[in-house]
């Protein structure tokens, strides 16, 4: 029985740290052959003690996201669309690593961890620093298949005025989309 219960907590040690060293890849659909889109629906709300009230920030990304996709040809439809849209906000200092999956269903724990070790733990910037990334997942809803994956990351220190953060979400976003749409 000892033995038993010895080898269960090797493998589940050895699970725990085969999984934990699984990395965070980009994806590179495009957006031939699509019309439609919407956004996946919303999960619960962020922690406001890390972040801006998250509506605004959710309505300045959901407005930037529509307009390149609708200048890009398709349109947003709330019914019966060909993509799902989610995103993740994603705030990183020196010492910690946070998300906001207000509209991101995927992995956001495992994609938090993989930027906490990447960014923190093994980052080669050893002084105080303050990052702010959106990642962006598009899913093919009839195949529920994951197509596209991208993310940007912008240092967010001096970044108070209003008018500044929102230019800093719609570069973030244009960054992260411009391989979907070549």
């Amino acid at each position: 029985m000892r033995n038993c219960l010895a080898i269960l907590s090797i493998l589940a040690v050895s699970l725990f740290a085969l999984t934990g060293c699984q990395s965070v890849k980009k994806i590179e659909g495009t957006s031939k052959g699509y019309s439609t889109f919407r956004f996946i629906d919303m999960g619960p709300s962020g922690d406001d003690r890390f972040e801006e009230p998250a509506a605004e920030k959710d309505q300045v990304a959901q407005s930037a996201i529509r307009e390149i996709f609708e200048a890009n040809g398709l349109t947003y439809s709330t019914d019966d669309a060909d993509l799902m849209i989610a995103y993740l906000f994603i705030r990183q200092n020196n010492v910690s690593t946070m998300v906001v999956p207000t509209y991101y269903g995927l992995e956001h724990d495992k994609i938090q961890s993989y930027a906490h070790k990447k960014g923190v733990i093994k980052g080669e910037q050893r002084e105080s620093f303050d990052n702010g990334a959106i990642v962006i997942d598009i899913i093919e809803l009839d195949s529920q298949k994951l197509i596209y994956r991208d993310w940007s990351v912008r240092d967010v220190r001096g970044v108070s005025d209003k008018d500044e953060k929102i230019q800093l979400v719609e570069d973030v976003i244009a960054e992260s989309l411009a391989r979907f749409f070549e």
